[in-house]
């Protein structure tokens, strides 16, 4: 007892001191050069965590001028937000211990293409952060197995530690502080699902009286209806979203935004009714937007809240497996052990709530900007699906959703993943600047890939208009510049020496005609697969393999590799502007 004690009290010392700290560096955001910007890091498991750390790497290796003195422009960011598979970067650089920026961004390597060797493909660094993506998951999926099977805690917390934070030195007491090399708070974007009492019934039928209703209304909704784009947009300041929401009787996610001091659940005063859960009837509560630490939300059976907690809630992908039937429930009822908060209500109690995947309201980061008020955001966009036109592929899906468009496709959504996910998230004015800003988009774009350039464009003076879902209050204006990663463009493939991408074939040309490369061991870089195949345990003695049921999303060190090098590339390239195909910069 007297042990439990005093290490709370070097908890409560601890907290109190790194609070502290974490409160100097955000008067330092508040009065400084930091002020205004902020990257946003999209979802996609560990393609996008690559993805987004090689983005993060190559604005390591540029540098700005802050406060007199030269330094990488990562250190201009006073926010780093995550969804998803965009939280692993995320947290790996803020929290990495006995490090440096550079190291844990391998910034220091190759960006240049023409410097490319078969040999520098082969080997990621072992002390960056990309050694997490590309080596085996076997021996963290089995210490996080049986770790929870002897403790209660849930197996993707576990897990998380395990691959991600043990390796960097990270500590799982939080609230845990950045390096002073990292000027950046990082965001971790999660959503409360539904409430603990109908979990895991609630999987299987989120979004679906909201997808029924939201078929309705596109059906009724002709005067918003644009044919030529098979789009609907929705008139600024509409409530059409929170009526569906209600008709839905909230079987709908909400987001949550975590730090390491505090959890903010933005939403305005909702009284969130539910309905009838498989055959569960769950009680109404009302509760209104709150922020409070961490250690208030986390029940008390669990102990204090860790970072590995706030890690697995950011990258909650089982719940999305479970729903999705990927695997056997069986084996889903033994890993998805529910990740939980307990929320305050306006009653004074609190109702013990599941969190998912923060991918299920938003997947690029940019609501948790709007809602700090950056004034400069940039946002990297990502699929780990290729296209026929990769300048196209957001087209109807992510952007459009901002400017209040939604996709007359969604009524065929093949998930309810990917149903809910950007559908409230409406708080740019579409026409912002007299332009409309979705076609200007397109264009930019397209006009850059068709000069080979990357595709790395800014929407200036974007108006932001009111967004209860998120908390967010409009009447200013912001800049956003967007970094599409998909496909390798032309002027850096070129460079590439041609036995470092050798095609299959002679004569064959290194890519094909949609732009990614021919060689078979590259050809998905940039929009790498997240799962090959099932994770294969080799037996000693007797020269035998054993497949295990669990499909293996460590990817391959050439992938990995290249991915490095080639969004490097891209941020050098675009650092002094870029000029597309029609002679505009």
């Amino acid at each position: 007892a007297q042990a439990r004690v005093s290490a709370a009290e070097r908890r409560k010392t601890q907290e109190i001191k790194t609070r502290k700290k974490n409160k100097q560096k955000n008067k330092k955001k508040k009065n400084g050069s930091t002020t205004s910007y902020g990257l946003g890091l999209m979802a996609g498991s560990f393609p996008a965590g690559t993805v987004m750390g090689s983005i993060m790497r190559g604005f390591q290796q540029q540098k700005v001028n802050i406060d007199g003195a030269e330094r990488p422009s990562m250190e201009k960011f006073a926010y780093t937000s995550g969804s998803s598979g965009g939280n692993f970067p995320n947290m790996i650089f803020a929290y990495a211990t006995n490090t440096t920026s550079d190291e844990i961004l391998d910034a220091n390597g190759i960006s240049d293409p023409s410097k490319l060797t078969k040999e520098y493909l082969e080997n990621t660094p072992q002390t960056s952060m990309f050694s997490a993506f590309d080596s085996p998951l076997i021996l963290s999926l089995a210490l996080a197995y049986f770790e929870s099977f002897l403790t209660g805690v849930p197996f993707w917390s576990n897990f998380n530690r395990y691959q991600f934070l043990k390796p960097f030195g990270i500590s799982d007491e939080p609230p845990s502080t950045t390096r002073d090399d990292v000027k950046a708070t990082p965001i971790f974007l999660t959503s409360i699902f539904s409430p603990l009492e109908t979990y895991p019934a609630s999987l299987f039928i989120i979004g679906k009286l909201l997808q029924q209703n939201l078929n309705k209304s596109i059906d009724m909704l002709t005067e918003f209806y644009d044919n030529s784009t098979n789009m609907v947009f929705m008139p600024a300041g509409s409530d059409i979203v929170w009526d569906l929401i209600r008709e839905s009787q909230f079987q709908y996610p909400l987001p949550v935004l975590m730090t390491a001091d505090e959890i903010i659940i933005p939403a305005k005063k909702l009284n969130m009714t539910y309905g009838i859960v498989g055959n569960i009837t769950s009680d109404p509560f009302l509760f209104e937007p709150m922020f409070a630490p961490p250690d208030e939300m986390q029940p008390d059976s669990e102990g204090p809240f860790t970072m590995s907690k706030m890690l697995a809630a950011g990258t909650a992908l089982l719940p999305i497996f479970r729903a999705g039937g990927q695997y056997p429930e069986e084996l889903m009822k033994a890993l998805d052990s529910p990740l939980v908060l307990d929320v305050p209500t306006t009653s004074g109690d609190k109702r013990s709530m599941v969190l998912a995947d923060g991918g299920y309201n938003d997947g690029t980061g940019i609501p948790a900007l709007v809602q700090k008020k950056v004034k400069k955001i940039v946002s990297v966009l990502y699929t780990t699906s290729r296209f026929n036109d990769p300048s196209q592929w957001f087209k109807g899906y992510i952007m459009a959703s901002f400017f209040g468009a939604w996709s007359a496709n969604l009524r065929q959504a093949p998930t309810d993943y990917l149903f809910t996910n950007n559908f409230c998230n409406h708080m740019f004015n579409l026409n912002s600047n007299g332009e409309n800003q979705l076609l200007k988009l397109e264009n930019n774009l397209q006009s850059l890939y068709e000069a080979g350039e990357p595709m790395i464009t800014t929407l200036h003076n974007l108006e932001v208009i009111d967004n209860p879902f998120w908390g967010i209050e409009g009447g200013w204006t912001l800049d956003l510049t967007l970094i599409v990663v998909s496909a390798v463009p032309q002027k850096f493939a070129e460079q590439v020496p041609y036995d470092v991408v050798a095609p299959p074939e002679e004569g064959m040309n290194i890519t094909d005609e949609f732009g990614y490369f021919t060689n078979e061991e590259l050809k998905n870089v940039p929009n790498m697969k997240s799962q090959n195949g099932n994770m294969v345990i080799d037996i000693p003695g007797i020269n035998g393999t054993y497949d295990l049921p669990l499909q293996d999303f460590a990817l391959s060190t050439k992938e990995v590799r290249m991915t490095n090098v080639l969004c490097s590339w891209m941020i050098e390239r675009a650092w002094n502007g870029l000029t597309g195909a029609d002679g505009e910069s």
